[in-house]
Parts: structure tokens; C-alpha cells; sequence
């Protein structure tokens, strides 16, 4: 009894107090033992429902990308691209992560020849661009989302030009669309029409950009400098009128 004193009091009460202190510490670091064990098989649980969860999407995804394809590439063939082809390869990844097991790639080839290779790495702004409308097409439902289009008219004219306007034309029912344009084709089908320019400042020698609505006349007036140049004839006007459904 002395030596406990003399190590853990020096009076009785005192060695007693830390006895209980340490045996409330003792208990303490069981209860954590227990609540690792808890905790862990908790994360096992979660990880091999999170697993089988993956392998599910995984499955879904495989499927899910032979049908995307296929409405993409009869889409585009619209869009002007006649022999593309393109695949969404779905591929295994090692581990699970925040994406589930897969590593989801676009695989393109515009044109015969080339090979297939990522989307992300050879693709211009006008042949992503129409790929995004390939794709909002291929969504169907309406969406509150508002889209932009710049470049979307790169490199196309004639029947193509006109098969890409009625297309933005659809989808511009389902969601708002803002399109930068200089074909006349497809600046014709659009709700409204605004017009871009840049100039100096009334009071400044600083260059400014203005956009303004165009009124029907204006809008045929731009219409047909699309079709014409600065100074268009009365027979690029005439056609503009007849575009916009004005004669």
C-alpha cells in the first residue's frame, strides 16, 4: 500500500482517484477499438455496394454507347460529315473512382483514312460545335439550359449550311439557343436577330462593341450583305425578303 502511495499519491484517495481515472481511460480505448471495428466494416459494406453499383453503370454505359453512337453519327452524316465515323469507347479503369470504373472516350474520324482518334485532341471549334448540337439533338426532352454556338457554321455552305440551321431551328423549340453566325441560311431561321459591330465611341477614341435587335427590314437589310456584301444588290435584298418570308 506504502508503494502505491509513494508512486500514484501521496495519500490513498489520490492513488484511487488516478486508478479510476485510468481505468476510465482504459474503457475509453476499448470503446474506440470497437467503434474502428464498426467503422471499417461499415466502409467495407460501402465499398462493395459502391463496387457493385459501378459494375451496374458500367454495364448500362456499354449499352447506352452503341445506341449514342449510332444517333450521332446519322445526325452528323446530316450535319455535314457524309463518312464519319466514331465510336464511344467505354473503357475499364483499375481501380473505382469518383466516375465509377469506366474511362468514357470519344473516338473520332471526320474523314475516311484518318483512323480513329480522341475527339478532344483533333476536332476543330466547328466540328465540336456541331457535335454538341448532335448530342442536344440526341437528349430529346426540353431543357432549361442555354446553349452557345460560335463557329458552328465553319467550312459549310449550300445544303449543308441549310441541314445545320433547320437542325439549331429544332432544338432552339426545346431550349434557349444563342448562335453566332454569318450564313444568311441560318441567321434566317432564328427568333430574333442581333446584330454585332464594332466602331469607335461617340466621345472616345476607344474601339466599342454594340449589339442591337434588328427589326424585320433590318433584318433583311443584313440578310442580304450576308448574300451580297457591303453594298447588296436589289436582288440580293429581294432574296433576303423572300427568306424571312417578307414578299
Amino acid at each position: 500500500m506504502a508503494k502505491l502511495k509513494r508512486k500514484h499519491g501521496p495519500t490513498l484517495d489520490e492513488a484511487l482517484a488516478k486508478a479510476a481515472r485510468l481505468a476510465a481511460a482504459l474503457g475509453r480505448l476499448a470503446e474506440g477499438d470497437l467503434e474502428l471495428t464498426l467503422a471499417r466494416k461499415k466502409l467495407a459494406q460501402a465499398e462493395a455496394a459502391a463496387l457493385a453499383k459501378a459494375r451496374e453503370l458500367s454495364q448500362k454505359r456499354a449499352a447506352a454507347a452503341l445506341d449514342l453512337a449510332k444517333s450521332l453519327v446519322a445526325t452528323l452524316k446530316v450535319l455535314g460529315f457524309p463518312k464519319i465515323h466514331l465510336e464511344i469507347e467505354v473503357a475499364p479503369q483499375a481501380a473505382l473512382g469518383p466516375k465509377g470504373l469506366d474511362q468514357v472516350n470519344f473516338l473520332f474520324c471526320p474523314n475516311p483514312g484518318e483512323g480513329l482518334r480522341p475527339l478532344a485532341k483533333i476536332a476543330s471549334g466547328g466540328e465540336l460545335s456541331r457535335l454538341t448540337l448532335a448530342l442536344k439533338i440526341a437528349q430529346g426532352p426540353r431543357s432549361d439550359q442555354s446553349l452557345v454556338f460560335d463557329e458552328i457554321d465553319s467550312g459549310l455552305s449550300g445544303a449543308v449550311a441549310e441541314a445545320v440551321a433547320v437542325k439549331m431551328a429544332e432544338l432552339a423549340d426545346r431550349q434557349q439557343i444563342f448562335v453566332i453566325t454569318h450564313l444568311p441560311q441560318m441567321a434566317r431561321l432564328a427568333g430574333r436577330h442581333y446584330l454585332v459591330s464594332k466602331g469607335e465611341g461617340p466621345q472616345t477614341d476607344r474601339t466599342v462593341t454594340t449589339i442591337k435587335e434588328l427589326t424585320p427590314s433590318e433584318r433583311a437589310q443584313e440578310l442580304a450583305r450576308m448574300l451580297g456584301g457591303a453594298c447588296p444588290s436589289p436582288e440580293a435584298v429581294a432574296l433576303s425578303q423572300k427568306l424571312l418570308g417578307l414578299s
